[in-house]
């Protein structure tokens, strides 16, 4: 379905960064392993508003020409709008929201019934209150909604559950990459 080395351009043709005045090739795999370029200071475009105010493509479009900091896959430099492209992928291929296909299709289906995308401040309510801290100790904090940087977290109640499920995870990617290699080797 979705390569880890292709062009990020082959599924949304009009994301052209550019690093050093030229189109960068930004692969599926450089927005994964936070080696894109893309720079930390993105996530300060990143528009407040919950569903319905704005969709994760307006939220990708203002991105979509950005001067990388470094050239793709040369250096990690994490930016959580990494996450949104790599949502507006997996949209673009699936036809579905990107919260209703992670929801649908591994939430539900690992059994995490409590975990949860907040796409409203209707969510606020389901979630712990946020803190920020000050010169003078902390406060409480309703931090707003950005429905266009869904991707970068889902709300995970049920803890125990989601850290076995990553774990599997974590060890069929390293088991993958490790087959991988030795399959280089000839």
């Amino acid at each position: 379905m979705i390569d880890l080395d292709s062009s990020v351009t082959n599924y949304i043709d009009w994301f052209k960064p550019q690093y050093k005045g030229t189109d960068a090739v930004v692969t599926v795999r450089h927005l994964m392993d936070h080696s894109s370029g893309i720079p930390v200071w993105t996530i300060s475009v990143i528009p407040e508003g919950s569903e319905g105010e704005i969709t994760l493509e307006e939220t990708v479009r203002r991105i979509a020409d950005v001067k990388l900091a470094h050239a793709p896959g040369e250096v990690y430099e994490y930016a959580t709008i990494n996450y949104d492209v790599l949502a507006l992928i997996i949209e673009e291929v699936t036809g579905k929201k990107y919260e209703d296909y992670i929801t649908g299709t591994f939430l539900n289906n690992a059994g995490m019934d409590e975990s949860f995308f907040r796409i409203s401040d209707s969510d606020r309510q389901r979630i712990f209150p946020g803190r920020k801290a000050g010169f003078f100790g902390t406060r409480q904090y309703n931090a707003p909604t950005y429905y266009g940087n869904t991707a970068a977290g889902c709300h995970r109640i049920d803890h125990l559950r989601f850290f076995i499920i990553l774990s599997h995870f974590i060890y069929a990617i390293h088991f993958y990459y490790k087959r991988r290699r030795w399959d280089c080797k000839g």
